[in-house]
């Protein structure tokens, strides 16, 4: 195992932060992506947040050629895992990367130019392309232009998303409250003194916590948008976007976080965020429980939960307007 107090010492490298949690399967991509980037050096620092599998072995490989930093913790979740990397980061910037995602070649250098040509920026957020885990083969285009995330999500919303993220070059902050048009974690790089001074993830968070540290950097004006396709965004079963009672619960607590000292604009537009988060989460959370209610293998508990979550996050407009099929709390 490598020090933390090791490396990271070239005023110009980049450190790539990966939290692992039971993901040694897909770690060996993720850490390859990283340190295999163009035109700058980059160093490695993967927490294993408790993984029960071989995760450690993987980030302590010899063949890293000490590349890979690795930091080990009891399970304290993906906000803390990700801090403990940040704490461990001596470079100016860093980026955080899911240990199911991968970089671009050009990823680092492309968000290090972009934040060195701008000292008032905190950071840099370009897109990414979705691949399958079983084809491995990557969207044509990017995500933020792609067909659909789900089964259950209307190209529409897609294209909503698209339409924000074009829009939002203006004021990320108001794009931003409307709806999370970045997505994946490792398409942004950040000058790491920046986000200690936001005092990195929210760990009281169960989910979003990185749609919220972007809330915050947008707000004061320092996240910067460009065109770059950075990153490679995994879909798996396992994903946590995949639950949509725990997403819609956070996404809407996050966006609800932003409410206070907005002016009419913002006000608006955190309205149409609660609206999106509903249509985006809640038509998937509304499916299950209408897929479940006639299920005797599901908890009650578990059916109460989704229900409880549905219409306590939830936007009433879209419910008054979208549930042709109410759900009811009986």
């Amino acid at each position: 195992m490598h020090s933390p107090e090791a490396n990271h010492t070239e005023r110009d490298a980049v450190s790539v932060v990966i939290p692992c949690y039971n993901q040694a399967g897909f770690l060996p991509d993720a850490i390859h992506s990283a340190i295999n980037q163009n035109g700058v050096s980059v160093r490695v620092i993967v927490v294993d947040d408790g993984s029960t599998d071989h995760t450690a072995e993987v980030a302590a490989w010899d063949g890293w050629n000490g590349r890979v930093e690795l930091v080990r913790q009891e399970n304290r979740g993906l906000p803390a895992a990700r801090n403990a990397g940040l704490a461990c980061v001596q470079t100016e910037f860093v980026i955080f990367l899911d240990a199911d995602d991968k970089l671009l070649p050009d990823a680092a250098i492309v968000g290090r130019r972009i934040l060195a040509d701008e000292p008032g920026a905190v950071a840099a957020a370009g897109l990414h392309k979705e691949f399958s885990e079983s084809t491995g083969a990557e969207e044509s285009r990017p995500i933020d232009q792609s067909d659909g995330v789900a089964e259950h999500v209307t190209t529409s919303l897609d294209a909503y998303l698209h339409e924000l993220r074009s829009c939002a070059t203006n004021d990320v902050f108001v794009g931003l409250l409307q709806g999370n048009f970045i997505g994946m974690p490792g398409a942004v790089i950040y000058r790491t003194q920046g986000v200690r001074e936001e005092r990195g993830f929210d760990v009281t968070l169960g989910a979003c916590e990185d749609y919220d540290l972007y809330l915050r950097i947008a707000r004061k004006g320092t996240l910067r948008l460009h065109d770059g396709v950075v990153g490679l965004y995994r879909k798996h079963p396992e994903s946590m976007s995949r639950d949509p009672a725990r997403m819609l619960k956070w996404s809407v607590r996050v966006l609800r976080r932003q409410s206070a000292q907005l002016d009419k604009v913002q006000r608006e537009a955190l309205h149409h965020g609660v609206l999106f988060w509903s249509r985006y989460y809640g038509t998937r959370l509304r499916d299950k429980i209408l897929r479940n209610a006639g299920n005797p293998t599901m908890r009650l508990r578990a059916k109460v939960r989704d229900r409880w979550i549905l219409f306590r996050y939830a936007d009433r407009e879209w419910r008054n307007t979208e549930m042709k099929d109410p759900v009811r709390l009986e």
